[in-house]
């Protein structure tokens, strides 16, 4: 662990990071869902189009590795420029829906990593448990079983020993 934080710790950030990527988002929602009206009530709803030029947003995300599980880690989002003259709310309401857009790919990045690692941390402990209560007590009692054989098998030893070098009576 070259970074010195312990498994629990690993994955206790990965959770810190989806709850502050979860508040990023519903932040610029919040936003995005305020400015939309407004730019339809002042620039009437035909003002308020999908882009039609066919570009669309480019989202790449990167991977890490945590606990032995390969993740996503971070989430970047390309969001091409529409080039059109629009009111100042409009391009206001359009620049809070892309702070949306890149946010939500962020938060699907530390969702999806929680639920990897969330994942792994059960499998994990289910195979804990399996040691725990089946093979180490399987393994304890063979070796109990060994143990015995093998004292019983010196014991027998022993016994013959004692008879050879008796000396032979007549």
């Amino acid at each position: 662990m070259p970074d010195g934080r312990s498994g629990r710790g690993r994955a206790r950030q990965v959770h810190e990071t989806a709850g502050e990527t979860a508040a990023g988002w519903g932040r610029c929602q919040a936003e995005a869902q305020t400015w939309l009206p407004r730019a339809a009530l002042l620039n009437g709803e035909r003002a308020i189009q999908p882009a039609d030029d066919g570009q669309v947003a480019d989202v790449r995300v990167s991977y890490a590795t945590t606990m032995g599980i390969r993740r996503p880690e971070t989430a970047t989002c390309a969001i091409p420029l529409a080039l059109t003259w629009d009111s100042p709310v409009l391009a206001r309401a359009r620049q809070a829906h892309r702070a949306a857009l890149k946010a939500a790919a962020r938060h699907a990045a530390a969702t999806a990593a929680v639920r990897m690692v969330d994942d792994e941390v059960r499998t994990t402990r289910y195979r804990l448990r399996a040691v725990k209560d089946r093979w180490i007590p399987s393994l304890e009692q063979t070796l109990a079983q060994v143990t015995f054989t093998i004292e019983e098998l010196e014991r027998a030893d022993v016994a013959r020993l004692r008879l050879a070098t008796r000396p032979a009576r007549s």
